[in-house]
């Protein structure tokens, strides 16, 4: 805690986790009477076509099915979004959903639009596959893990261009869903 802010920073792998954490960040928020002034969640995010849409976890390896290769991530589904604790947000503040495509709609939904209908919320969500990048404004490849920041954005390279299309390697801009 620095002054009268808290900063948490929490590492999940697991969609049980994920679901133990947000409840963790409530119960403090409201025990505490602190207000959440952004969030910050890095993920993947299903293509949905014949897969379950939403966040994708790892499978948990002491589920029988964790073999079978359909099984290799675990989804937090719409239903689960919406039955999540409503945090205490400060007014006209958000939350990023960084990881590939969670700003883009499939099925008549995305991840970022979802979380920002239910916690009612500004919500970011990334618009393209996303890369981990050393610079913000351009990709730069991440080639080791030292203290140098880290970002995960969708750039204009790889998947993200098309056939004639130049890798230029700016950004593409996330995609706002307000409340």
């Amino acid at each position: 805690m620095q002054g009268d802010t808290l900063y948490m920073s929490v590492s999940v792998k697991l969609g049980p986790q994920f679901k133990k954490t947000w409840i963790a960040i409530y119960k403090t928020s409201i025990n505490n009477n602190f207000n959440i002034v952004e969030g910050r969640i890095f993920t993947h995010a299903s293509l949905g076509s014949g897969r379950n849409q939403g966040l994708e976890f790892r499978a948990d390896p002491d589920d029988p099915f964790a073999n079978d290769p359909l099984a290799g991530e675990i989804n937090l589904q719409l239903s689960e979004i919406n039955s999540l604790e409503i945090l205490p947000w400060k007014a006209n503040d958000s939350l990023w959903i960084h990881g590939c495509n969670t700003g883009v709609e499939r099925e008549g939904w995305s991840p970022a639009q979802a979380f920002s209908s239910m916690q009612k919320i500004f919500t970011y969500g990334t618009t393209g596959c996303a890369y981990f990048s050393e610079k913000y404004d351009s990709f730069d490849r991440h080639d080791s893990f030292g203290d140098d920041p880290l970002y995960l954005r969708a750039y204009k390279r790889g998947k993200n261009i098309g056939n004639g299309d130049e890798s230029t390697g700016i950004p593409i801009p996330e995609k706002m869903f307000s409340p």
